[in-house]
């Protein structure tokens, strides 16, 4: 039932009303493993085309050790499918573990996961690429295979400088086993060839050693790359070329013979008449290619109708029919009119009485005629008072004390004097049913008053008025160290920074009906805890005052949190005034959003802080640097270099100071700068590290990879500037 209205949803309603479907489909992943697999492939096709759709349930899609490899697939596929900058980093975490596990296939896929992220998200590309150049340095050559793969794709996609990560590849050539592995550092020397004139021969010349006992995919790549090296630069291969060709031309396979004919005709080595084919050698194998497109194996699979055979099987079973396109006319509006209920109106009342007549009660039915009306007030008057005797048998068992003896002795009271008013009532019409509808429970009202302490509203949709004060946090140093300004950087926190922090504009005055308002990040103490204080400067730019200054639409949207400032009654013409304000960003950089309301209208406004804004200073000693950046390497390590513009150590610890909220740690290395962070949601570690020299080294350690490669970013312009 539940998957044919998922099925119902997914192809008929919009996507805003597919979600009332998500946590039925999550429930049923606790039931029977055949079940498990049909509800997990359903998933990843609608996950494939609404991202967003299973983000908050991310981790019941995390692998459990006792699931099978096609459960692992499709889990893993999920993951895929719903990663995002906000939780990418989480995901990587996860994907570290996986790449180690002992099922072979899962591994590879795993590997392949991580470079799908990689192209979908920008921001961790970098370390997505450092973490799969750590995997290619283990024993597992299936892991390592897979690894190379994703990097050459990966490599295709990036314009900067590849010389370097191209020469670390060719030296597992001596290890690697995997053909398709070898084929694909192969096709990056060849593709690279002019960015890499002298490691091409080289690589030429070895592999020209094994060309009879490699496959296939391997030998029709080293004649690409002796084709090309030859276009480059055909002095230093004079002979090593023709020796290749030689080989190729008796080999078993025709694509092989094929190709070296084709080869042997367009460059004509060692020959005295040169082809007229020659002029259009570098067209043919030097041409630009695109980047490969990494998509999920699912994308298509939607053609099928969702919960088919064919859908599982991806492929079309006997007697499948798909579905109709919607219809360009619109059909005839009969199809729309409502059924005649009539006879299944009868066979209610039917069953209705049969069910009044063997318990010996007459109860108001829906469709009972006026005649019945005495038997029905008798009946009611019944119910009446069967239910008071309930009440009172209840009032009597929970009251514990005289006072609420007292309050059951009025409200029988009341109830005595409310009988009597009936009775002496000439009004027949108004039924005992009202009458008994209007009475208050007394008891619960009472409870109500003197049970509970605080009062939270109604519902929890209810909006809870926040009183706060206007901010006065200190703004220089010695307010902030509170005496201890001489404080030695290298043994503390670091907040020797100019606290007149950069404004940002929020609202401009145009299109606040003369009410502008700007941001700053205090970088002070929040009341909210793991929350970013921001400082509201309004400024009144017209000649009326601004009255009823609040915020409004503060709901949690995607784990943001905002907490209001108190409303502001008056702004005066030409004032300004200031007010503080705490969000809790869960560690990402989505805006938060939210309505800034005022006499002049209302204005949907979002902030987005600077990533440094996002950290805490943390104090760390020089040991617990050095292990805590041991741990943090691999996937949660990214690295830049810059020229030095002639900076010394203290101007460079203030334009990190500047950019991220970081405390500087002691560094026995006279160029070397060391600070320490946390973030402010989820307290994780951040590391960055500064070597100084001809060329400036700046490396961040951490678990939130997005953040740490962004800092990097910030810092590097910053250095470069």
């Amino acid at each position: 039932v539940v998957m044919h209205v998922a099925q119902l949803f997914y192809h008929c309603a919009p996507q805003t009303e597919i979600v009332h479907v998500v946590k039925a489909l999550i429930r049923l992943l606790k039931s029977k493993r055949e079940t498990q697999v049909i509800v997990l492939t359903n998933i990843t096709t609608m996950s494939a085309k609404y991202r967003n759709l299973f983000e908050q349930h991310m981790k019941s899609f995390f692998v459990n050790a006792s699931d099978p490899t096609h459960v692992r697939l499709l889990k893993l596929e999920i993951l895929t499918n719903i990663a995002t900058e906000a939780n990418i980093g989480v995901l990587l975490r996860e994907f570290q573990t996986y790449v180690y596990s002992s099922d072979k296939e899962f591994a590879a896929a795993t590997v392949h996961a991580i470079g799908r992220c990689a192209a979908d998200i920008s921001e961790v590309t970098d370390v997505c690429l450092h973490g799969l150049m750590n995997l290619i340095s283990t024993k597992d050559d299936t892991v390592v295979g897979e690894s190379v793969i994703v990097i050459k794709k990966l490599l295709q996609m990036q314009s900067s400088d590849k010389s370097a990560i191209i020469k670390r590849m060719t030296r597992l050539l001596a290890t690697v086993t995997v053909p398709l592995a070898r084929a694909s550092i192969l096709w990056l020397v060849g593709e690279y060839v002019e960015k890499v004139p002298k490691l091409a021969p080289d690589v030429l010349r070895k592999m020209a050693k094994s060309f009879s006992t490699e496959e296939d995919i391997v030998k029709l790549q080293i004649l690409n790359l002796a084709a090309k090296a030859w276009i480059v630069n055909n002095k230093k291969i004079t002979l090593l070329v023709p020796y290749i060709l030689a080989q190729a031309k008796y080999d078993l396979n025709y694509d092989i013979r094929d190709r070296e004919r084709f080869i042997r005709k367009v460059l004509c080595p060692n020959s005295e008449n040169p082809s007229p084919l020659e002029k259009y050698a570098k067209k043919f194998f030097m041409t630009s290619k695109p980047p490969p497109n990494l998509r999920s194996s699912f994308k298509n699979r939607d053609e099928y109708q969702l919960g088919s055979l064919s859908h599982m099987l991806n492929a079309g079973a006997i007697g499948y029919q798909s579905l109709p396109c919607f219809p360009e006319v619109a059909p005839d509006s009969s199809v729309r009119d409502v059924v005649d209920t009539s006879w299944v109106a009868q066979q209610r009342e039917q069953r209705s009485n049969v069910f009044d007549t063997n318990n010996n009660h007459r109860s108001r039915s829906f469709y009972s005629s006026e005649g019945d009306s005495e038997d029905e007030e008798s009946s009611d008057e019944e119910a009446e008072s069967g239910s008071e005797e309930e009440t009172d048998s209840e009032d009597e068992s929970d009251e514990e004390d005289s006072s609420e003896e007292e309050d059951e002795e009025e409200s029988d009271e009341d109830s005595s004097e409310e009988s009597s008013e009936e009775e002496e009532s000439s009004s027949e019409e108004v039924s005992s049913e009202e009458e008994f509808v209007k009475k208050p429970p007394p008891k619960s009202t009472k409870k109500a008053k003197t049970g509970q302490l605080l009062d939270f509203g109604e519902g929890p949709g209810e909006a809870v008025e926040f009183t706060a004060e206007v901010s006065t946090q200190p703004t220089t140093l010695d307010e902030l160290l509170g005496g201890f300004g001489e404080m030695d950087l290298n043994t503390g926190p670091n907040y020797a920074i100019d606290l007149s922090r950069q404004s940002y504009e929020l609202l401009h005055r145009m299109s606040g009906g003369g009410l502008g308002v700007d941001f700053t990040f205090p970088r002070s103490n929040a009341e909210m805890p793991g929350a970013v204080p921001i400082n509201l400067i309004f400024n009144n730019t017209t000649d009326q005052p601004v009255t009823d200054v609040h915020m409004d639409d503060l709901e949690e949207k995607s784990g943001i949190k905002i907490e209001g400032f108190t409303k502001i009654p008056l702004i005066s013409p030409g004032q300004s005034t200031q007010s503080t304000i705490s969000i809790n960003f869960n560690d990402t950089l989505q805006p938060a959003k939210f309505t800034l309301c005022s006499s002049k209208g209302r204005y949907p406004v979002k902030i987005q802080p600077p990533v440094g804004e996002l950290l805490l200073p943390h104090v760390l000693m020089e040991t617990e640097f050095d292990a805590l950046r041991s741990k943090l390497s691999g996937m949660h390590e990214v690295e830049s270099e810059v020229d030095n513009p002639g900076l010394d150590s203290s101007s460079l610890s203030q334009k990190v100071s500047e950019i991220a909220a970081t405390s500087l740690c002691f560094s026995s290395a006279e160029n070397s700068l060391k600070f320490s962070s946390i973030t402010l949601a989820q307290k994780t570690e951040l590391l960055i590290t500064v070597v100084i020299g001809d060329k400036i080294k700046i490396s961040v350690n951490t678990e939130a990879v997005v953040l740490g490669s962004m800092i990097l970013k910030d810092i590097s312009a910053a250095f470069a500037n």
